[in-house]
């Protein structure tokens, strides 16, 4: 099983002078999130919320693998939570093949582009 490890910027204006209010959640580790991986990050997608970040910009540029079924119970709920709370989760540097699982899982709703940059605007631009 992977180890997942998730690193928190603990304001995105510190590193990159873009956002206070932007947070960046890093998912590393072997690169296939099972069921359990997913599990964890839902539960810290969900803990970031409730402290009040609610701008998440979630880096799967690591990611070699997620799971189909707990595709979409990890991003698409988060996603609705962010939006119902003022804020906005996306998803950046995806592999194309993560893409298209996220796709067949359901994930359309949840903003994804290629950069952090590009994430950084999406989860930004819905202040």
């Amino acid at each position: 099983m992977p180890e997942i490890t998730f690193a928190r910027v603990a304001s995105y204006e510190e590193s990159h002078t873009v956002s206070a209010a932007v947070y960046v959640l890093q998912v590393e580790g072997l690169g296939e999130l099972g069921p359990e991986a997913c599990e964890q990050i839902s539960d810290e997608i969900v803990a970031l919320l409730c402290a009040g970040h609610l701008r998440l910009a979630l880096d799967f540029s690591k990611v070699e693998h997620v799971h189909f079924r707990r595709a979409r119970a990890m991003l698409v709920p988060r996603r609705r939570l962010a939006r119902a709370s003022g804020g906005e989760l996306a998803v950046f540097g995806a592999s194309d093949y993560v893409e298209q699982i996220l796709r067949a899982a359901g994930c359309e709703e949840v903003p994804r582009a290629a950069t952090e940059e590009e994430a950084v605007r999406i989860v930004a631009g819905n202040a």
